[in-house]
């Protein structure tokens, strides 16, 4: 994998989640910026190319309507990262947008920073082979 494939974004305004997170995944060599809203998230997407978004689907303050509207724009903006939603709130709805959306990641909270930087490590290798096939 080269490094590029390596960078990631997350987008969560709880800041134990993104800091920590980030950490523990910086520490596994992985290249990790984070957002702690949608805004500055498409900022950082403009400007760099990332493999994965672990995305945060309601935000403080924030409808889930919002955070869908913000993968919509994800997937236009930059089609080739691959978007993780992490949520606490998972329903039959956010499911059914997921799907329709082509998102097969979708995580309920809590889930581990072991159990995420695992999934992270599969769909990148994945990835990585699909492309040399």
């Amino acid at each position: 994998m080269n490094k590029n494939s390596k960078h990631l974004l997350i987008i969560d305004d709880d800041d134990l989640i993104a800091i920590g997170l980030r950490d523990y995944l910086e520490l596994r060599e992985f290249d990790v910026d984070s957002a702690p809203d949608y805004e500055t998230a498409k900022s950082l997407v403009r400007d760099c190319n990332y493999a994965i978004a672990i995305v945060d689907i309601v935000l403080s303050g924030h409808t889930a309507e919002i955070g869908m509207a913000f993968l919509r724009w994800l997937r236009e903006s930059s089609p080739t990262t691959i978007p993780v939603v992490l949520t606490g709130y998972r329903t039959a709805w956010l499911e059914h947008f997921a799907i329709g959306m082509g998102i097969t990641f979708l995580l309920d909270k809590p889930k581990s920073f072991d159990e995420i930087a695992g999934l992270i490590s599969t769909v990148l290798l994945e990835g990585a082979a699909s492309r040399r096939s």
